[in-house]
């Protein structure tokens, strides 16, 4: 007689259906009863807190070692030049000193102004020069090709007509 395994007591749903009985999963689904959801696992907005952050603060030696375009920018305080404006009455001696002062800036820029007019003259004048050399020494190449070439092609002439003749 050949013998049947045992049933297993593992899967209880087997026994379930033979019986007809129903689960709670699909009695729910017949009658459209929907599953209680657990409060945990509902969704909620989080609540997150406006963080507020502070300047943050670079020590004086760290700033010295970073490039220029990570230092930090110094903010300018821009004043209105009509608010408050103090007349300043000087003595006539002051006057001298600040009319002479004036001149030796205005000597000075002219100074300036003159010597960078002659450094620009100074710098076309070597761009020209250096132009007309570097003309020549092309020119002097051409020439140069121009022989090789020259000689090469009678030396074909001179071959070719060894052969046809």
């Amino acid at each position: 007689m050949i013998r049947r395994p045992p049933r297993s007591t593992l899967f209880p749903y087997t026994t379930l259906f033979r019986s007809g009985m129903k689960t709670v999963g699909q009695l729910r689904w017949e009658r459209n009863i929907k599953t209680p959801a657990n409060e945990d696992s509902i969704y909620r907005a989080p609540q997150r807190r406006k963080q507020v952050r502070q300047q943050l603060v670079i020590s004086k030696a760290l700033q010295n070692a970073l490039p220029y375009n990570s230092k930090p920018k110094k903010k300018s305080w821009k004043y209105d030049l009509n608010d408050e404006r103090v007349a300043i009455i000087r003595e006539p001696k002051e006057q001298k000193v600040f009319g002479l002062m004036k001149m030796l800036k205005v000597a000075y820029q002219e100074k300036v102004n003159y010597e960078k007019n002659v450094m620009k003259e100074r710098v076309e004048k070597h761009h020209k020069k250096m132009a007309e050399i570097e003309a020549k020494r092309a020119n002097k190449q051409k020439q140069i090709r121009k022989v090789i070439f020259r000689t090469l092609g009678q030396l074909k002439g001179k071959k070719s007509g060894h052969k046809d003749g």
